[in-house]
C-alpha cells in the first residue's frame, strides 16, 4: 500500500468525501482537476464531509437537476444562482465565479493535516501524538515530508467547487466561464464574441458572480479553537490568539449616492440574494487575515493540542449570491452650467433639500436609465463652482464612474456613438476616432434634452479608467482658470486714481502695449478696450463662508492677469454671454459698476480676492483700490485642462 493509498484510507475513515481526498492528497497530479469534475457519484455520499461541510458532495450545493425548470428543488444553490442571473437584467458574454469560504474551512483543514502529521512514522522527525491514532491496525507508511508535499500542493475547497460547477453553470447559462478578466482580451475570446462587441475594455462584458458561504458554527468553532490554542506555552501563539479575538470591527463607509436615500422616491433593485429568509445570526468576527498567522505558527512549530471538530457536520444552510461587474466603465465630458440657482451636487442640509435639482442629478439620471437601475454612478469634476456661479466657455471637465451596470457596453456604443464603427466621411471624423476613447454624442443630446436648459453637456465619451481619476483629480490643480465678474464700487465708482494704485501695486507694469501710466484713464476711451494688470501674488486663509467644512489653512495663490472693463460702455451692445449682466443696471448706478476678468491659479477664492473677506485676504482688490468693492455676479469662463478629447458639439435637442 502506497503512502497516498494509506492517507486516503485514513481520510475516508474520518468521513472525508471522495473529492476532498482527491484535492488534499492528489493536488499535484495533472489529473486532479479532471478527477474532481468527473466524480459525479460523489454527490450521493454520506455523511457530510467534515473538510468541506458538504460543499463538494451534497446535491444542494454542487449539482443542478436536469428538470429544475419544471420541478424546482428546494434550497439548491446553483439553481438559485441561475435564477438570480437570468432575472437580474445584466447583459454579459462571459461569467467569472468567485467563492468566499468561511473561516471554518481553514481550521478544519489544519486539524486534518495535524492528524496526518500525528500518524507519520516515529523515525521521520515528527513524533506520533498520543491523542491521535489510526483507527486501523496498520502502521503508517508515510513520513512528514509526504504530508508536507500534500499540504503544499492541495487544492482549496472553494477552488475545487468552482472547477466542479463551472461546466454546470456554463451549460445552463450558455456562456463561457473564465478564470480571470484577462481571458476576455484573448484573441480566441474576441473572435468568438465579436458580435458588435466594440471591444472597448473587453472585460466590461464580464459578469461577476460572487457566492459567500455562511456556516452557523463558524464563530463557536473558531472561539473554541482559539481558546485551546491559547493554552500553548508560546508567547507568539498567544499574541496571534489575542489579535484574532480582538479584531476591530470595520466601519461601514457608505458611498455618497446621488441623493440621500431617505429623499429618493425610487427603490432600486438589489443584486443581493440570501438563501434563507432570515439573515444568519453569526457575527463574522473572525478574520482569515488574523487566523492564518496563527495556523502557520502552529504548523511551523509542530504545536498540537486536543482540538477536534464535531463528529457530525452540518451543511451550509445559508449563502449569499451577489452579481456585480468585474470592472467599471468611465464616461468623461464637459458641462456648461447656465443657471445661477443650481448646485453642482445635491444641496442637502440636515436632511432638507435647499434646491430641487443639481448638475450631478441632471447628468447622472439619464445615464443611469441607459445603464440600468442597479448602476452605481460616481460623479467627479475638475473643481466646482458655487451655486450662484455659471460655468461657461467649453465647460468644466467631469467624469462618471459607472459600476454594476446592467447594459451591454457594446449596445450603448452602437446606440449612442456618432463616429465609432461608422464609416469615416472626412479627415475631421478620422481625427475623432481615437483608440483610447469612444464618443457618446447622441447620449449627450439625450441628456441635454432633459436638463431644462440649465446644463449643456458636450465632449461625452468613454475613456480608459486607468488615467481618468488621476487626470481629473490632479490635472486641474496645475492649470489656470479664467473668471468674469460684475463688480460694484460704491462711493463714485472707479477712477483714474484707482487705476494708478493698481498699477503701482502690481509686480510688473501694465501689460497693455497701447497704454502707459500717463494714459490710465477710466473709463477707457476705446469702446472695446480694457485695462490689464498683473500678476498679483495672494495669501488667502480659508474663507469664513467655508470654515465650517474646510480646514483653517493659508494658501498662496497668484492672479496671473486681470482686466477691467467699464460696465456702461461694454453693455451698449453686449454679446450673448453678457446679457445676464443687464439686470444689475436696474439695481445699481451704472457708473459704479465694472466688469472684471481674471486668470488665476486653480484653487483661488475669487470672491474673497475681490471683497477682501473682512481683510483676511492679503491683498485684495478692495484693499489695493482703497475702496469698498463687492461682487454681484461671477462666471467661470475657461478651465485650462486639455481633457477629455474635444469633440464636435452634440446635436441640439428637438
Amino acid at each position: 500500500m502506497t503512502s497516498e493509498q494509506l492517507a486516503t484510507r485514513f481520510l475516508r475513515e474520518w468521513s472525508c468525501c471522495t473529492r476532498c481526498v482527491t484535492r488534499l492528497i492528489h493536488g499535484r497530479s495533472n489529473q486532479c482537476e479532471e478527477e474532481l469534475v468527473k466524480a459525479e457519484l460523489a454527490v450521493y455520499e454520506t455523511p457530510v464531509c467534515p473538510a468541506c461541510c458538504g460543499l463538494l458532495h451534497h446535491p444542494s450545493l454542487c449539482s443542478i437537476p436536469s428538470d429544475f425548470r419544471t420541478n424546482r428543488p428546494d434550497e439548491n444553490l446553483l439553481v438559485s444562482v441561475v435564477e438570480r442571473v437570468e432575472s437580474s437584467g445584466f447583459k454579459y458574454l462571459a461569467c467569472l465565479l468567485k467563492a468566499i469560504d468561511p473561516v471554518i474551512f481553514s481550521i478544519r483543514e489544519h486539524c486534518i493535516w495535524t492528524k496526518l502529521f500525528g500518524l507519520t512514522q516515529p523515525n521521520s522527525g515528527f513524533s506520533r501524538e498520543a491523542n491521535i491514532a489510526p483507527t486501523s491496525d496498520a502502521d503508517a507508511l508515510f513520513c512528514t515530508k509526504d504530508v508536507d508535499v500534500w499540504r503544499r500542493n492541495s487544492v482549496s475547497a472553494k477552488h475545487a467547487w468552482q472547477l466542479i460547477v463551472y461546466p454546470l453553470l456554463s451549460t445552463v447559462l450558455k456562456v463561457p466561464f473564465v478564470h480571470s478578466p484577462d481571458e476576455c482580451s484573448a484573441p480566441k475570446f474576441l473572435s468568438d464574441n465579436a458580435s458588435g462587441l466594440a471591444l472597448f475594455q473587453p472585460e466590461t462584458c464580464l459578469l461577476r458572480i460572487e457566492v459567500e458561504f455562511i456556516h452557523a458554527k463558524t464563530d463557536s468553532e473558531c472561539l473554541a479553537f482559539a481558546e485551546q490554542a491559547n493554552n500553548i506555552n508560546s508567547p507568539m501563539v498567544r499574541q496571534h490568539v489575542f489579535r484574532l479575538l480582538n479584531v476591530p470591527r470595520k466601519r461601514n463607509r457608505l458611498r455618497r449616492r446621488i441623493a440621500v436615500d431617505s429623499l429618493e422616491s425610487s427603490d432600486r433593485s438589489s443584486t443581493l440574494y440570501t438563501c434563507a429568509s432570515v439573515e444568519p445570526k453569526v457575527s463574522g468576527r473572525f478574520s482569515k487575515t488574523f487566523l492564518q498567522p496563527l495556523l502557520l505558527t502552529l504548523a511551523e512549530r509542530n504545536y498540537s493540542f486536543g482540538f477536534t471538530f464535531p463528529e457530525e457536520t452540518e451543511i451550509f444552510s445559508l449563502y449569499k449570491v451577489q452579481l456585480t461587474r468585474e470592472c467599471p466603465v468611465v464616461l468623461a465630458g464637459r458641462y456648461v452650467k447656465l443657471s445661477r440657482r443650481l448646485p453642482q451636487t445635491p444641496w442637502i442640509v440636515d436632511g432638507t433639500r435647499k434646491l430641487p435639482l443639481s448638475v450631478e442629478e441632471l447628468i447622472v439620471n439619464p445615464v443611469r436609465t441607459q445603464f440600468g437601475s442597479s448602476s452605481r454612478i460616481t460623479f467627479s469634476s475638475a473643481g466646482r463652482e458655487d451655486v450662484d456661479v455659471r460655468c461657461l466657455g467649453l465647460g468644466r471637465p467631469f467624469m462618471l464612474q459607472v459600476e454594476n451596470f446592467q447594459a451591454s457596453i457594446a449596445a450603448v456604443i452602437n446606440t449612442f456613438s456618432k463616429f465609432h464603427g461608422k464609416r469615416k466621411q472626412s479627415l475631421k471624423d478620422m481625427e475623432i476616432a481615437d483608440q483610447s476613447s469612444v464618443d457618446l454624442l447622441h447620449l449627450a443630446t439625450l441628456i441635454n434634452a432633459q436638463t431644462e436648459g440649465k446644463v449643456f453637456v458636450r465632449d461625452l465619451q468613454f475613456v480608459q479608467p486607468s488615467q481618468a481619476s488621476h487626470t481629473i483629480k490632479f490635472g486641474e490643480l496645475d492649470k489656470s482658470k479664467c473668471y468674469r465678474a460684475v463688480c460694484w464700487c460704491p462711493q463714485g465708482g472707479l477712477g483714474s486714481e484707482q487705476l494708478c494704485l493698481l498699477t503701482n501695486h502690481c509686480t510688473g507694469s501694465s501689460k497693455s502695449t497701447q497704454r502707459t501710466s500717463d494714459h490710465l484713464v477710466w473709463p477707457p476711451k476705446i469702446t472695446s478696450d480694457y485695462v490689464e494688470f498683473g500678476p498679483i501674488p495672494l495669501i488667502q486663509p480659508t474663507p469664513i463662508r467655508v470654515l465650517h467644512r474646510r480646514a483653517a489653512l493659508e494658501r498662496t495663490r497668484t492672479v496671473r492677469s486681470m482686466r477691467l472693463m467699464d460696465y456702461k460702455t461694454r453693455m451698449r451692445c453686449p454679446p450673448p454671454e453678457f446679457v445676464d449682466y443687464l439686470s444689475w443696471s436696474k439695481l445699481y448706478p451704472v457708473e459704479e459698476l465694472f466688469i472684471l476678468e481674471l486668470r488665476c491659479d486653480a484653487g483661488t477664492y475669487v470672491k474673497e480676492f475681490i471683497h477682501g473677506d473682512l481683510g483676511r485676504c492679503r491683498p485684495s482688490l478692495a484693499s489695493i483700490l482703497q475702496r469698498q468693492v463687492d461682487i454681484l455676479a461671477l462666471d467661470v469662463v475657461a478651465i485650462e485642462l486639455d481633457w477629455p478629447l474635444h469633440l464636435p458639439n452634440p446635436d441640439l435637442p428637438v
